[in-house]
């Protein structure tokens, strides 16, 4: 896709693909390399003032620090893309961003503030990439709560949407 969009001349799908390119190496575990590559489109599209694919590129930073582990980190970046994203109108990239961050607020122990943000998900009727997030969010936080008879419902959900897309 890199080569591609290099032979289009575009540097919105530069950015985008260094993006997607960066989160696939730190999700296989070279967190440096893959970081510096998601970095660099960032830096790219915020070269061009390209709002839409900053936003993008930000939440595929937080999605590579939270592969590796750095959820303050990922939350920084994830608040910046949902700022980007409310800027840009983009609504359907605000969701997905606002999945993870829920997700990166669950695991640094912000339950409360993770829950709602789920609940907002939900209500909000989101497409199923958002949903089985939600779901799994706050239902993960409902069981460790100890209200299992919540969970279930939503963790259930969550597992066949996830199987029926393949996320698994």
């Amino acid at each position: 896709a890199r080569d591609e969009a290099d032979a289009a001349g575009s540097p919105a799908l530069v950015a985008r693909a260094l993006g997607l390119a960066g989160v696939a190496t730190a999700k296989r575990g070279d967190y440096e390399r893959g970081l510096a590559t998601v970095r660099s489109g960032l830096s790219l599209a915020l070269e061009h003032e390209l709002t839409k694919e900053a936003a993008e590129v930000y939440q595929r930073l937080g999605t590579a620090l939270e592969s590796a582990a750095e959820y303050a980190g990922a939350r920084d970046a994830l608040d910046t893309a949902i700022g980007l994203c409310e800027r840009s109108g983009d609504e359907g990239q605000e969701e997905g961003c606002v999945a993870c961050m829920a997700y990166v607020l669950r695991e640094l122990g912000d339950w409360d503030r993770a829950a709602e943000l789920a609940r907002e998900l939900v209500g909000a009727e989101p497409g199923p990439g958002t949903l089985v997030v939600a779901d799994g969010v706050l239902g993960a936080i409902e069981g460790f709560r100890g209200n299992a008879r919540r969970a279930r419902p939503l963790l259930e959900r969550s597992l066949s949407t996830a199987l029926r897309l393949g996320v698994i």
